[in-house]
């Protein structure tokens, strides 16, 4: 919690990436939404080819991640690992609460591929029904860095 260093808006991780983020913090104790949760909005990245988008969970599907703002020129191929963009909004500087380069999870497929509709399918690398340790980051000025 609070008297540990916790607080809102830090992101969770654990040994195999991103798990959510904090959504609130007592003195001892601490929340977590999970980046599978439907309300969980992310900033992402492709590692191999830079594509940029927003990570959120398909309806009704929660191990079944979507990367979806791209544009039908960005090209994203089965396979290809996501990570977290760690960006800061133009509008009012607002930073993301997940820093840059955490393991979000592989692509396994694309739908439309070309369009400007193409949806991007992730499976996150963490298992959300498994979780035993995790860890929140604390340090909070390596966001966007």
């Amino acid at each position: 919690g609070t008297s540990s260093g916790v607080h809102e808006n830090q992101a969770v991780v654990n040994g195999q990436g991103l798990v959510g983020k904090v959504t609130s913090a007592g003195s001892r104790s601490a929340i977590v939404t999970l980046a599978t949760d439907h309300t969980t909005q992310i900033g992402a990245t492709v590692s191999e080819s830079g594509v940029k988008g927003v990570v959120s969970v398909e309806a009704g599907h929660p191990t079944d991640l979507v990367l979806s703002s791209i544009s039908g020129k960005d090209v994203v191929r089965p396979g290809q690992i996501v990570v977290t963009s760690g960006t800061v909004s133009n509008v009012g500087k607002f930073p993301s609460p997940y820093p840059r380069d955490i393991p979000i999870g592989r692509v396994t497929r694309v739908d439309e591929p070309g369009s400007d509709n193409q949806q991007v399918h992730i499976a996150p690398f963490t298992n959300a029904r498994r979780l035993d340790l995790v860890e929140v980051l604390t340090k909070g000025d390596e966001v966007g860095r």
